[in-house]
């Protein structure tokens, strides 16, 4: 659809808390080209140095093998940093036909403290995750690779407000309104997964004529170019599909803004998450693993029984309620009118 992409110099926080209360993603310059990263990290060397040729990291590879319901961005493989480097710098181009002779690797969304802690000083944290205490993560992939269509989601917070920035390379951003995609998203039934679609694997997007609820939805596009970053707002739906060899840095946080908007424009997707909580497909072990998470230290295989035919039980406990609105008890949120919207 037609949309009108706002390009905002490195907002400052109460910028930023502006422009994220408009629900609407936008084009973040000057930020990316600040950070050390932007010109430190052209050089393979260095990075090889910095992280450490034999250090072993997850990679995802055989993406066409996992299934829809099942694991993300394809099976996990643990390598040595070089292998996988070599590798992507072989640019190579993701394809149905590489994917299934070859393993093919995407070094996909690693938290940068636990993995590349040498190469968190490189990255200027944006104000609002910093504020929060939160830190990149890492994403390194080759042409045609594709993050399949979902939001921005962590266990027992249903949705996030996030921040892209591409150090290297160009992205093509597919990006879905959730107040004008209502009903538009087969969702997943698993726990944890309920924020990503049923996808055509070779796409990364739903196949209509097996989901014609898909046929209607309505997005926007961008393509962005190496030293910019995106603003994506919370509970949006988005796809990622790399065009050259890529590198890049995202953020998560919390907004009070954007968590009032649960309340209204938002309610009707999370309105659809919860009703696909209600029938989600779990099995006896994975609800005990939930029900312990939520308290219950000490559970009996007939009381796991009732919440197996029941998930109703479930979405009335206090600890599912307070973190289905965690944003709004996060310290750095808390005061009067957070408390009022978590009420």
């Amino acid at each position: 659809e037609t949309f009108k992409w706002i390009r905002v110099e490195n907002p400052s926080k109460e910028e930023m808390d502006l422009l994220v209360e408009q629900a609407q993603p936008f084009i973040i310059t000057g930020m990316v080209q600040e950070w050390p990263a932007y010109k430190l990290w052209q050089d393979p060397q260095y990075l090889i140095d910095k992280i450490g040729p034999d250090t072993k990291i997850p990679v995802r590879t055989h993406f066409l093998k996992y299934s829809s319901n099942a694991e993300w961005l394809g099976e996990e493989k643990n390598l040595p940093f070089i292998e996988f480097f070599d590798h992507w710098r072989q640019n190579k181009t993701w394809s149905v036909e590489t994917d299934a002779e070859t393993e093919f690797y995407y070094l996909a969304s690693l938290p940068m403290n636990k993995y590349f802690p040498s190469l968190a000083p490189d990255v200027i944290v944006p104000p609002h995750p910093a504020e929060q205490k939160k830190t990149g993560n890492l994403w390194i992939g080759n042409a045609g690779q594709i993050t399949p269509v979902h939001y921005d989601f962590s266990t027992g917070d249903p949705g996030m407000d996030g921040i892209h920035g591409v150090i290297a390379g160009r992205k093509i951003f597919r990006l879905f309104d959730p107040a004008k995609n209502v009903g538009c998203f087969p969702r997943k039934k698993i726990w944890g997964r309920m924020h990503q679609a049923i996808v055509d694997l070779k796409t990364g997007l739903p196949d209509a004529s097996i989901h014609p609820c898909y046929a209607n939805a309505r997005y926007v596009e961008i393509e962005l170019q190496p030293g910019e970053a995106l603003f994506i707002p919370k509970i949006w739906w988005h796809h990622v599909v790399t065009l050259e060899p890529a590198v890049a840095v995202n953020f998560w946080f919390q907004h009070l803004g954007s968590e009032k908007l649960k309340l209204g424009r938002h309610w009707p997707p999370l309105a659809e998450y919860l009703e696909t909580l209600e029938h989600m497909d779990i099995t006896h072990q994975k609800m005990k693993n939930v029900l312990q998470f939520h308290g219950f230290n000490k559970i009996t295989d007939e009381e796991v029984e009732e919440y197996l035919r029941d998930p109703l039980k479930l979405m009335i406990l206090e600890k599912f309620l307070h973190t289905f609105g965690n944003g709004t008890r996060a310290p750095w949120i808390a005061g009067p009118e957070a408390s009022q919207v978590d009420r």
